[in-house]
């Protein structure tokens, strides 16, 4: 058994974990609602799978995945095709073809409801302080947004970290 992250299509829907046979292939394909298409994923290596592509009834869009394989594939890619369906995720496959657990490190920034998206100037010792979204998918709409007009030559570093808890500046009413 391996843990997977569940990812529905509906961004309302929390992810979750899942333990599941890696071996169960039609379960899997019971998960995401069709046959399996798995997305690469390379920052920390893992699978991503969601149900293969019909053009004649594409589902909907999952821009929770869409935004974790553009922001966790080295180069990072904006955009990149919109994914679509229920998804899950996993770790790297082994030697012999089987998924193992969903990285650790993946699994808590989508548990995150504030992210950081922060750049870094080739040559640069340190990351920008970064801008702070809610939510996952609009941390990446933003981001495509800002950084579709900035030539390839141009193009700085990006990550996405889980915020830290906004802090107040209000100083308290003394009465």
């Amino acid at each position: 058994m391996i843990t997977a992250l569940v990812i529905p299509a509906d961004s309302t829907l929390p992810t979750r974990r899942l333990r599941l046979d890696p071996t169960d292939i039609p379960g899997m394909e019971k998960l995401v609602g069709g046959i399996l298409r798995p997305v690469s994923v390379t920052d920390p290596e893992s699978s991503l799978y969601l149900p293969e592509e019909n053009p004649r009834f594409p589902g909907p869009c999952n821009m929770r995945a869409t935004a974790l394989a553009a922001f966790h594939t080295r180069p990072l890619r904006i955009p990149r095709p919109i994914l679509r369906g229920d998804a899950f995720l996993a770790g790297p496959t082994t030697i012999e073809g089987r998924d193992t657990d969903a990285p650790e490190e993946l699994i808590r920034l989508l548990e995150h409801r504030e992210f950081l998206v922060q750049t870094k100037q080739p040559g640069a010792r340190r990351w920008s302080q970064g801008r702070r979204y809610v939510g996952f998918e609009h941390a990446y709409a933003h981001t495509w947004n800002r950084m579709r007009r900035i030539p390839d030559e141009d193009m700085p570093l990006i990550r996405i970290v889980g915020a830290p808890p906004a802090t107040s500046n209000r100083k308290g009413n003394r009465s």
